[in-house]
């Protein structure tokens, strides 16, 4: 968000504990929106709020934690499915193992990223909603599932765009290992912090 707030092409406005960004020099109305919370329960408000204001597509950027160490810290991984294993989601939607994105939109940003040579792999994310529960047997397991990321969000973010029948994308930067014996955190490693916004 820092890096957008003081840039000559936006405009930034605050609301409650939230941050948006409008993008002046856009054909269409885009806006940058952070700092709404943790998990799926904040970031599934959020985006109730911006539905009933008329939003009507979303690309989630965020960070995850990797399953697997082939995909490096800093590496970027556009999310086909979210494993449902947390409980806002259920309150949307029939209970299933997954929720999905939209494909029309992860298309369209799987495109994006190509033309402008921005390295990317398509893999599954575990959502869940407490940071704390991410234990021995479950990280093997999803990991064996081939599953790439662990979230607190996207479970649940797809759930309330697949109800709202909205649009909605994601992107996720690697910041950290949760396979190790201790953790192998890289939030503010610098190849972090470059993959956070490439797309622009």
């Amino acid at each position: 968000m820092n890096h957008f707030k003081s840039a000559p092409y936006t405009t930034f406005l605050s609301f409650w504990t939230r941050e948006m960004i409008y993008f002046d020099d856009c054909d269409q109305k885009v806006a940058l929106v952070g700092n709404f919370g943790i998990g799926g329960q904040a970031a599934a408000h959020m985006l109730e709020i911006l539905i009933a204001a008329g939003t009507s597509q979303f690309i989630v950027v965020g960070h995850a934690g990797g399953l697997h160490t082939a995909n490096s810290v800093g590496n970027l991984v556009l999310t086909d499915k979210a494993v449902r294993d947390e409980g806002l989601s259920h309150h949307y939607l029939p209970s299933d193992q997954y929720a999905y994105p939209s494909k029309k939109l992860s298309d369209k940003l799987k495109s994006s990223l190509a033309k402008q040579g921005i390295v990317h792999h398509i893999g599954s994310s575990w959502t869940l909603d407490s940071m704390y529960r991410e234990t021995k047997e479950a990280i093997q397991y999803y990991a064996n599932e081939g599953v790439a990321t662990v979230e607190m969000e996207l479970a649940s973010l797809f759930a309330v765009a697949a109800y709202r029948d909205v649009a909605i994308a994601s992107l996720l930067v690697i910041n950290d290992y949760v396979t190790f014996e201790q953790w192998n955190e890289h939030l503010h490693a610098e190849s972090t912090g470059k993959s956070t916004f490439p797309i622009r």
